[in-house]
């Protein structure tokens, strides 16, 4: 393919339009998945071999940067690689590079693992469920419990979505038996190729939380026993309790909850909404943002939109947010508008099936990989319009947003006037409806995205989301 012509809109996905992004600071520097590399998992998708774009340097210099699987790498005689290149471009002086065996090429990001499983250690983060071993969850767990080790452990329940987790069930010696530790905990990192590449971003950023931002908030949130991220091979591993030991309620995507029980959770979010309110050291959790961001653009692919449009998801969806453009316009202008406000630390990712309810109906929250600077709307919108069935939210909203506003205040934040507030609520349901509508099944049931498209929709005619970002079509 020619691509000499610049980003056509009409022919491709968005993503394209930001392979111009400073790869080198998202990749080791934001822990962000670059722009290009998901261009490359796209071309390898659609049965290529690979890409090697060329590009021009800031003194004219040309360089080749290439997205090439180990098994398609062919050389000739030279040791050279053999591109196809389009009619018409002259690329005469482009120098190849000259690769000595196909060991070399095991530096490529997309067969890193490869390389790193052959010079695996006890010490580094396992990359496989197969990779855990009593050896690596005593070095693990001995790090706050020193003198711990697991003698003997088994694993099930293993899942694959937006991240990879399963349930370990373990044995200790007595070290760890005095210290109380759990016979059962959850893990979760990257345990699938597709996981480490497409997620990297949000198991780095909940590692950080856990280390962090956890300990000093005063909410109910999972006991951590290990958060660790390995920079090389791009994982990232969190200990997590157990909840179900301790007979707590999930919440379920298809299940609303009562407008009690909502009023409880943002009970909860305003106590560290308040705790972060403006905190001086929100600013090194600003480009936490990204991993989302990327995510949601790579959501509104052209060819994938237009397959959601045709499925019962977008049943509920009202007609003129159906077309993708506008989404994106709609979401580019929200996330503007975002940064115009306070700021605090948010959750950002809140909605049923990361919550859970104690038996005395205390509210937690789960799954912070999408945590982030953010305003306070982000969470609170999210979850309540997410949470509560459509009719209770048109007869409650209003008063859970009050009742937020004041728990908010008591909790050391600054809420804006109802008026303001309300007009936030309002541009929110953007982010809920162009998140969950096109969300593949492989992360979300069809069930469970469907119940949200339907909420969201909903509240998004009710509430005239485009007249409150100024994107009301006239006629």
């Amino acid at each position: 393919m020619d691509f000499t012509g610049g980003y056509i809109a009409e022919r491709w996905t968005p993503i394209w339009a930001e392979a111009y992004g400073n790869w080198k600071g998202m990749a080791f520097l934001d822990g962000v998945e670059p722009p290009s590399w998901v261009i490359g998992d796209l071309v390898r998708e659609a049965g290529h071999a690979g890409m090697s774009p060329v590009i021009l340097g800031e003194k004219g210099e040309e360089h080749t940067v290439r997205f090439i699987h180990a098994a398609d790498i062919h050389l000739d005689a030279n040791g050279l690689i053999r591109e196809y290149r389009p009619k018409g471009m002259d690329l005469s002086n482009v120098s190849h590079q000259q690769l000595a065996s196909i060991e070399h090429v095991g530096k490529i990001p997309s067969i890193q693992k490869d390389v790193a499983m052959r010079t695996k250690s006890a010490t580094d983060l396992p990359l496989e469920f197969e990779d855990i071993s009593c050896e690596w969850l005593s070095q693990a767990l001995s790090q706050r419990y020193p003198g711990v080790e697991v003698i003997s452990f088994t694993c099930d329940g293993e899942m694959h979505t937006t991240s990879s987790k399963a349930r370990l069930r373990l044995a200790y010696n007595d070290v760890g038996q005095r210290a109380g530790l759990p016979p059962s905990m959850y893990i979760k990192g990257g345990f699938s190729p597709r996981v480490l590449k497409r997620i990297w971003g949000g198991l780095a950023i909940e590692v950080r939380f856990f280390a962090e931002i956890a300990p000093q908030m005063q909410v109910n949130l999972p006991r951590c026993y290990f958060a660790q991220v390995d920079e090389k091979s791009r994982q990232g591993i969190v200990l997590l309790e157990d909840l179900t030991a301790r007979g707590v309620t999930f919440g379920v995507p298809t299940r609303p909850l009562s407008p009690d029980r909502v009023a409880a959770m943002l009970e909860l979010m305003a106590k560290y909404h308040g705790q972060w309110w403006n905190e001086p050291r929100l600013p090194q959790y600003a480009a936490a943002k990204e991993p989302l961001h990327i995510f949601m653009k790579w959501q509104w692919r052209r060819d994938w939109w237009n397959k959601v449009m045709e499925m019962p998801v977008a049943a509920y969806l009202p007609s003129e947010l159906r077309n993708a453009d506008l989404v994106e316009r709609a979401m580019e202008t929200l996330w503007e508008l975002n940064e115009l406000q306070p700021q605090t630390y948010v959750h950002a990712d809140p909605h049923l099936g990361n919550s859970y309810f104690e038996t005395d109906g205390a509210p937690g929250l789960l799954d912070w990989q999408c945590s982030m600077r953010g305003p306070w709307a982000h969470d609170v919108s999210y979850f309540m319009t997410g949470a509560l069935s459509v009719e209770d939210r048109r007869a409650f909203e209003r008063d859970l947003l009050k009742q937020y506003l004041g728990a908010l205040r008591a909790s050391g934040g600054e809420p804006p006037s109802f008026d303001q507030a309300w007009l936030q609520h309002r541009r929110q349901m953007m982010h809920g409806l162009s998140l969950a509508v096109p969300t593949a099944h492989e992360q979300l049931s069809e069930a469970n995205t469907v119940a949200y498209s339907y909420r969201f929709s909903q509240a998004a005619a009710d509430l005239d989301v485009l007249q409150s970002l100024g994107l009301k079509r006239s006629g």
